[in-house]
């Protein structure tokens, strides 16, 4: 089965709709694992992403990931809280936008101690439509460069997990089939002015995500 997550929310940032709010949000990056913030400062929203999905749709980025406007003193405005529902997660991609200079992606390499919430390593997609009449493709198949190293498929069509009630803390499980080892985070902002549009509303190119798609086998089952 492939799954889609989608959620309208952001954290509260003006009079905008779908806010949620953030009164102990950090104000400073935090990639560190062992960073003291406790999960109940932050909000559960993100709670309910099915540990299952492939594919997150936010209209808020990641925390540290493609969230921060070239103004307002260059602040990240992403939210922590989807950051570590990701790691929990670990999904194909996470699409986002509604920070308009972050557009762009990363592609996450997850600590493969499986430290909660930790961060291996960022790599930042080059824009080959930039500048030209091309299109603005990521490719993450492998045959333009090096594959995604996240298949998305389950041991035995099932994913081994140690996880609390609460569905936040623990670790991912090793599989024997495929891994969850990278996530491709992508903001796909098609606004490329900023409200009020002084001079008129300005826009970026659609971006293309070229992924391998997991195929679901009936011998697979989970018994």
């Amino acid at each position: 089965m492939f799954k889609i997550f989608g959620s309208p929310y952001s954290p509260r940032d003006g009079a905008w709709a779908f806010n949620y709010e953030t009164p102990r949000e950090p104000q400073t990056p935090c990639r560190d694992a062992h960073a003291a913030i406790d999960d109940h400062d932050l909000t559960s929203l993100w709670d309910g992403i099915p540990i299952d999905s492939h594919i997150v749709v936010a209209h808020t980025p990641p925390r540290n990931h493609r969230d921060t406007p070239l103004t307002r003193l260059d602040r990240p405005r992403g939210c922590e809280a989807l950051r570590r529902a990701l790691w929990r997660v670990r999904p194909l991609l996470a699409v986002c936008g509604h920070i308009h200079d972050g557009r762009g992606a990363n592609i996450v390499t997850w600590d493969s101690s499986n430290s909660r919430y930790k961060e291996s390593k960022t790599r930042e997609w080059v824009d080959p439509g930039t500048g030209n009449n091309k299109q603005s493709l990521i490719d993450l198949t492998g045959r333009t460069g090096s594959p995604l190293d996240n298949d998305g498929s389950f041991t035995n069509g099932c994913r081994v997990y140690a996880l609390e009630v609460d569905g936040k803390q623990g670790h991912i499980g090793k599989t024997n089939e495929g891994s969850r080892n990278e996530t491709c985070i992508v903001n796909a902002a098609i606004m490329k002015s900023k409200y009020p549009h002084i001079g008129g509303k300005q826009y970026n190119k659609p971006i293309i995500v070229d992924v391998m798609l997991p195929v679901w086998d009936e011998r697979d089952e989970c018994r």
